[in-house]
């Protein structure tokens, strides 16, 4: 099933993005981060969902939070873990209560963050203490044995240095998505997050080709493949622009099409909705499903 983030709906609340989403005919809708946690009302989601006939995934900081702060797996800050763990038990009972059994994460930092951004869009440095893998599996440790129902699956997003930074995110060259795609080979309720998007940038920095490591993924590790973003770049910024049907994503999904097509994936998308994002969404369905 292929999806639209909520994202590219500039509305303050959610339920005023969905409604706006679902009257131009998405009905496949990834709710995110960037709406009022004032004006969040699940009963209001519920209803449209019924309303519009709609399916909902769950990504990242979702549903909004009363206080901001920067999500970390990998963070043992007292703080940010609590209230790390406390998002993702909240987005597992929303999951849940919208039919779904699957909720994505991004991996995390190598350092803790404040929610402020900088003049480069960079969240800013909390502290120069750095976080580091071990904590990030014993957390996903945690999660994947007492707080996942039965059933359910938790998603965890691949990421990009900082525009040449290393140091910065979690999960982003070659060796470290293999070694996380091995631990989810013992956590059959853990699995990848496959941005493209993130991953053209990171093989930009880092070097390594991005065609032979999806080739590899295919290969070795599609069932551990939870979902997919999808959005186009220039390998310099993660703009997440409009993908076109020549796009490499584009391509690369329709190629594995077999693998793929009961995988959620997500046109995520994040610029201002219009009738022709909504044209280009439907477009994109229509090739990848035929």
């Amino acid at each position: 099933m292929i999806y639209l983030t909520s994202y590219c709906s500039r509305k303050p609340s959610i339920a005023q993005a969905v409604e706006e989403l679902a009257s131009l005919g998405i009905r496949n809708i990834e709710l995110t981060g960037g709406t009022s946690h004032e004006e969040f009302s699940a009963i209001q989601l519920y209803d449209l969902l019924e309303e519009y006939d709609l399916e909902f995934l769950i990504h990242n900081y979702f549903p909004p939070q009363k206080d901001d702060f920067v999500l970390n797996l990998a963070s043992d800050d007292r703080y940010i873990r609590a209230n790390t763990l406390a998002l993702i038990r909240q987005a597992v009972h929303l999951s849940q209560r919208f039919s779904q059994n699957l909720y994505s994460i991004h991996a995390g930092y190598a350092h803790d963050l404040l929610p402020q951004k900088g003049d480069n869009g960079l969240f800013l440095p909390k502290s120069s203490s750095e976080n580091s893998y071990t904590v990030f599996y014993q957390t996903l440790e945690l999660i994947s044995s007492q707080m996942l129902p039965e059933g359910f699956q938790l998603a965890v997003e691949n990421a990009f240095p900082a525009y040449g930074d290393n140091n910065f995110s979690l999960l982003s060259g070659p060796k470290e998505i293999l070694t996380f795609l091995d631990f989810c080979s013992e956590h059959p309720n853990v699995g990848l997050l496959l941005d493209l998007g993130h991953l053209n940038v990171a093989s930009r920095y880092l070097g390594f080709d991005k065609f032979a490591l999806l080739k590899k993924l295919v290969r070795e590790f599609s069932h551990n493949i939870f979902e997919i973003h999808v959005s186009s770049n220039d390998g310099l910024r993660d703009t997440h622009d409009i993908s076109t049907i020549d796009s490499f994503e584009i391509q690369f999904i329709h190629e594995h099409w077999a693998f793929f097509r009961q995988t959620p994936i997500v046109l995520e998308w994040h610029q201002n909705l219009s009738l022709q994002t909504c044209k280009e969404y439907e477009r994109i369905v229509s090739y990848l499903s035929n």
